[in-house]
């Protein structure tokens, strides 16, 4: 097996997801030309951009699902674009030429998700790029789900200080303190978070006026 995102050509071919939008930033742009018409041929939907500054707008405005980046791009400038894809949450790879353009750039590029190589040998391009978009989709999920999660326990911790708060002041037990409040919630046609941090906010302005 090939170093990088090389799979088997079946199964990458099977999983090829035909909607993804791919942005590839080639300084040379016409040594991409053919990847591109091929991509194109095969339904993947592509945008390119021969400038840095460029790229990153397009990937403001066109949110690909993977940048693919050529290795040849200008050491100063790969720098400043891959800073901006990372600080925009978007996946991407480096775009090799040959298998022996690996070095040195791509050690210095840890937070990309590999490489793909412009291949004549179409399924080795092929299962490449699957391979990135399976990885670029699995961190977006993570991403997602460790949002939801510190969303969650944002949720679960406001709540639990206002049930202090209503146990306190009314000598109530949790289940009765949390009872109450979500009675409450349910006859003002609230979410019980919602009420909570309301009740929240105004408890923090009065301890401070109490101060």
């Amino acid at each position: 097996m090939e170093p990088g995102f090389i799979d088997t050509p079946d199964s990458a071919c099977n999983r090829m997801d035909n909607k993804a939008k791919l942005l590839i930033v080639d300084k040379y742009q016409s040594s991409s030309d053919a990847m591109a018409v091929t991509l194109k041929s095969l339904g993947y939907r592509i945008v390119t951009a021969d400038d840095t500054q460029i790229a990153a707008q397009l990937n403001i405005n066109e949110k690909p699902d993977l940048v693919i980046l050529d290795i040849r791009i200008p050491e100063h400038s790969l720098i400043e674009l891959t800073s901006a894809l990372l600080a925009s949450g978007s996946a991407y790879v480096f775009l090799l030429q040959h298998f022996n353009d690996i070095q040195p750039k791509l050690d210095e590029g840890q937070s990309s998700l590999g490489f793909v190589v412009n291949s004549d040998d179409h399924t080795i391009l092929l299962s490449g790029i699957e391979s990135a978009l399976n990885c670029a989709r699995q961190i977006r999920y993570l991403h997602k789900e460790e949002q939801r999660c510190s969303k969650s326990l944002k949720t679960e911790k406001a709540i639990n200080i206002v049930v202090g708060i209503l146990m306190e002041r009314y000598n109530l037990n949790r289940d009765s303190a949390y009872e109450l409040l979500r009675s409450k919630a349910r006859s003002e046609r609230r979410r019980v978070i919602e009420l909570a941090q309301e009740i929240l906010d105004a408890h923090s302005i009065f301890n401070q006026l109490s101060q």
